[in-house]
């Protein structure tokens, strides 16, 4: 697993915090290199649990960091997200999945996972995502219960019912190619890996760009503002504390 990516998710769960003490650690758990062996990991709170999704697996583990489920896809791989979600007729979740399609660096496919079936109602998406890895798609979920999906050069609004499946609402050019995305009272923030840090309005229109010295991993909000995760030009790791106009308050590296 690339240790400074873990580093990066790490440091943005932490949001907030400049320096950790080593005496604040609660737990430390270790994932693979079975069942888990991926060079790829995405982590996202889900209500007192949290989500792990790499390639091909979507872990969930609790607050003490035991694994409280697991699904494995296989030989189905170039997964970059996925989203736990509940029917309304069975106790059971399922996923949103969204996966690199072939050629990986082309367009990417939304999905829904149902375990014990697998996956179904596939639909594609036509981009060109760049280099053989998992920077992106990105999907959000909004408060109106649809999704927007972020690729390299565009972005999407889709609805999904449990019968008709995903139903396109609309698409926008991307002038940002968004490694890390958020959504933060109605404004959506994009980071990429150029370290171009920009504010879209639910129209699309940009509220602001700025530029800093890094490449973006992940972003966090705080209640003053942002916290972005990522690598400097060395490849260290570094956490860097933003407004919510995008100019920085201060910067923090850390060694691998």
């Amino acid at each position: 697993m690339n240790k400074p990516y873990l580093l990066l998710c790490v440091l943005c769960f932490l949001a907030g915090t400049p320096f950790l003490p080593a005496q604040t650690q609660t737990w430390h758990t270790r994932f693979g290199p079975s069942p888990i062996n991926s060079t790829f990991f995405r982590l996202k709170s889900d209500g007192d649990r949290f989500l792990l999704n790499t390639d091909r697996q979507i872990v969930e583990i609790d607050r003490l960091g035991t694994v409280t489920g697991f699904v494995d896809f296989g030989s189905t791989r170039w997964m970059t997200a996925a989203l736990k979600q509940y029917a309304q007729t069975a106790e059971n979740p399922y996923f949103i999945v969204l996966r690199r399609g072939y050629p990986v660096y082309k367009n990417f496919r939304l999905e829904v996972y149902q375990p014990g079936i697998g996956l179904v109602q596939e639909v594609e998406f036509l981009d060109s995502l760049g280099g053989n890895n998992f920077a992106r798609p990105h999907i959000l979920e909004l408060a109106d219960y649809s999704f927007l999906l972020f690729g390299r050069k565009f972005y999407h609004k889709v609805t999904y019912d449990e019968t008709a499946g995903f139903t396109l609402a609309w698409s926008r050019p991307l002038q940002v190619a968004p490694t890390a995305v958020l959504e933060h009272n109605s404004v959506f923030i994009l980071a990429d890996e150029l370290g171009r840090l920009q504010a879209l309005d639910q129209a699309g229109n940009s509220l602001w760009l700025r530029n800093h010295p890094l490449e973006f991993h992940a972003l966090k909000a705080t209640p003053d503002g942002f916290i972005g995760c990522g690598a400097n030009a060395d490849k260290k790791a570094v956490a860097i504390k933003l407004n919510f106009d995008g100019s920085e308050q201060w910067t923090q590296s850390y060694p691998e």
